[in-house]
């Protein structure tokens, strides 16, 4: 009995180690899969203190990296819609490595080896340290994460988006196309501009896919060597629908992604004009409505109020404005010399000339626009019969091409296009080329 009683009490004492070991074991793993999950303490105030902190609102998107989707554990923020996603996270999750050293970031990923200056927003590819690329945003931190804008990230390792507003999913893959801009030396004394009328965070670009489209158009110009301009309208009000979109103050993953096309056209080589502060008055609905007239913002008070108003939209959102045009070319004279005080360039339908303050210049179109697809023949044939000391302006409303383009992916969701060569604006800038003219930016009429 003794006997049976010391094994009875080995045997319990071996089940209690067991347990014991056993609940140890579930601990340690438990601790190991919490540290995974915990974010690292990348940074120190000490190392970093000149990069800012940043302040925004946090936002639930998904990111997927070539039909996968990363998973981030730190979060996302929107700082007037530029997007910015945790960098050391998002580097170590594309099987890249980055390093620290005070003002200089250094990172190895994808074969490519970058350095990024903190201090002066510029980065370089070793081999090239001449080489340097602006950065559009400063590199942040927040909560011992380094942040970048999706923009600057895109950018900088050259990869290709798909957005998708609806699941608020952003896709991201290794851009597999090279766009090289056309390099050209001709000397023409025959000069063209192109503008592109009414771009606005609504109506015409309203969905994902539309601002894709108008992404390719972008490239497709960067790749003619065709500078071109682009007319935005700050603020897009449509009352009877409700609507009343202001990308300066109103966060969202549409307006994240329209900041991001305009980012990309500017990259480009678009300059970005600003086309009135709403294109509209009262009741009026963006684009249909005018602004400044005979009837409408005589005073001068309101006239500065609005440019102001437009002028501060833009600085909110960094976007870079160069020039200024007046809805439907209907302001007064009165009207253009408070704008002179605002803007260098302003285009004007009269012929080019410094304005009152023999400062600023007025940007004539003499070919007008293309009234849609049916119009391209009188376009062509104004283009063939234009005299040599008349400048080659015109404005074109870019979605006329969108039927000519189109979107889709490959089995493996990588994004891909296919750009009919017989439209509208590949067959104006064949002509323009084929007259000997050379495309030019307004900065150039100095």
């Amino acid at each position: 009995m003794v006997k049976l009683k010391k094994s009875f009490i080995i045997v319990i004492i071996m089940i209690f180690v067991a347990i014991s070991t056993s609940c140890k074991t579930n601990e340690i793993n438990d601790t190991n899969k919490k540290s995974e999950n915990q974010k690292k303490p990348l940074l120190t105030n000490n190392k970093f203190s000149n990069i800012p902190d940043l302040k925004a609102p946090k936002d639930n998107i998904n990111i997927i990296f070539e039909g996968k989707s990363l998973k981030l554990i730190a979060s996302i923020y929107n700082d007037k819609n530029r997007l910015y996603l945790p960098f050391t996270e998002l580097i170590d999750k594309l099987n890249g490595k980055i390093v620290y050293n005070y003002d200089v970031i250094n990172i190895s990923i994808n074969n490519k080896n970058i350095f990024i200056n903190s201090k002066d927003k510029k980065y370089w590819f070793v081999g090239n340290p001449n080489d340097k690329f602006n950065l559009k945003k400063n590199i942040m931190k927040c909560d011992g994460e380094m942040y970048i804008s999706i923009f600057d990230l895109v950018t900088m390792l050259d990869l290709k988006t798909k957005w998708n507003i609806e699941n608020k999913k952003i896709n991201l893959f290794w851009n597999r196309e090279k766009i090289v801009p056309l390099v050209k030396n001709q000397s023409s004394s025959k000069y063209a501009l192109i503008r592109f009328e009414d771009i606005t965070a609504a109506q015409r670009y309203k969905t994902a896919q539309q601002l894709e489209k108008l992404r390719v158009i972008g490239d497709y110009l960067y790749s003619c060597g065709v500078p071109f301009h682009i007319a935005w309208i700050p603020r897009y009000i449509d009352k009877a629908r409700n609507i009343d979109n202001d990308p300066s103050n109103i966060d969202n993953i549409y307006n994240a992604d329209f900041i991001f096309t305009m980012d990309y056209l500017i990259n480009k080589n678009g300059f970005i004009g600003i086309h009135g502060y709403t294109h509209q008055i009262k009741n009026e609905v963006s684009i249909d409505g005018i602004e400044f007239s005979e009837k409408y913002n005589t005073d001068e008070k309101s006239i500065h109020e609005r440019l102001k108003l437009a002028i501060k939209c833009a600085n909110d959102l960094d976007m870079p404005y160069t020039f200024f045009e007046t809805p439907h070319y209907e302001a007064t004279n009165f009207q253009h010399k408070i704008m002179e005080k605002y803007f260098d360039y302003i285009y004007d339908p009269n012929s080019e000339y410094k304005g009152s303050n023999n400062k600023t210049i007025y940007v004539p179109t003499p070919l007008n626009y293309v009234d849609g697809k049916e119009d391209l023949n009188n376009m062509l044939g104004k283009i063939n019969n234009l005299p040599k000391n008349v400048l080659g302006s015109f404005f074109y409303h870019p979605n006329i091409e969108f039927e000519f383009i189109k979107v889709y992916e490959n089995e493996d969701k990588y994004p891909v296009y296919k750009y009919d060569e017989k439209s509208v604006l590949h067959q104006i800038i064949k002509t323009f080329n084929q007259n000997g003219y050379k495309f030019i930016s307004i900065k150039d009429l100095k």
